[in-house]
């Protein structure tokens, strides 16, 4: 899926570029302190029992924030790329609008609705429909939250 890179020059972009490049600058250089901070510091006359609470604060802190963030960055571009290379993306919303009202009202969805509210004793049985719908109704809220 990767290929060159096409330069987009949207302000968007060469911020999050920008951010990317920043971010990478400083995780190197934090890499480089911590490697070197136990020697460092040491030899500079700090207290080992204070670097010891030292550092065990910031793994309990700083870098459990870091690796959610990075998660949560990470989460946002492949939704980003996901709902973006999606071929319904490509579908003029006049068509997505009326596929999904096509699918809110016919009768076979309802029916698959209402078993859903009340419950089924073989809630397998409406599977295939029920993943089709639910593809068809993600696809509408995002419609509305276009519009």
């Amino acid at each position: 899926m990767a290929g060159p890179i096409i330069p987009l020059a949207t302000p968007s972009i060469t911020e999050w570029e920008e951010a990317g490049t920043s971010l990478a600058n400083a995780l190197s250089r934090y890499l480089n302190l911590c490697t070197s901070l136990g020697t460092n510091s040491l030899q500079e006359g700090a207290r080992a029992n204070d670097l010891v609470a030292r550092i065990d604060s910031k793994l309990e802190s700083l870098h459990v924030s870091m690796e959610q963030q990075v998660a949560q960055a990470r989460s946002a571009l492949s939704k980003t790329l996901n709902d973006i290379a999606s071929p319904v993306h490509c579908l003029p919303e006049e068509i997505l609008t009326k596929i999904f009202a096509y699918v809110i009202y016919s009768a076979q969805y309802r029916n698959i609705w209402i078993l859903k509210l009340i419950g089924t004793p073989n809630p397998g049985a409406f599977a295939g429909s029920t993943e089709k719908l639910g593809i068809l109704v993600s696809t509408g809220q995002k419609i509305a939250a276009w519009t």
